[in-house]
């Protein structure tokens, strides 16, 4: 890849990168996950879950609407 380009993948898919050799700052990442109006929440299956349940969805518990301040809908 070039720089300023990007790669859409499944968040499970196995990936990685080597170190960015061209300059001494860190790689900057940036991550969005698309789900439709209405979704609902599962029950965490892994500690991992758990901890990004609290971190993106804070006081949601399973069975609720995952909705939050920091998951606008995008579009209706």
């Amino acid at each position: 890849m070039s720089a300023g380009d990007a790669t859409f993948h499944l968040g499970w898919t196995m990936h990685s990168a080597g170190r960015n050799a061209s300059v001494a700052t860190t790689r900057e990442v940036m991550t969005i996950i698309y789900f439709a109006d209405g979704t609902s929440i599962t029950e965490p299956q892994n500690d991992e879950q758990a901890a990004d349940l609290t971190a993106w969805l804070g006081g949601r518990r399973p069975g609720d609407v995952a909705i939050s301040a920091i998951n606008p809908i995008l579009s209706q």
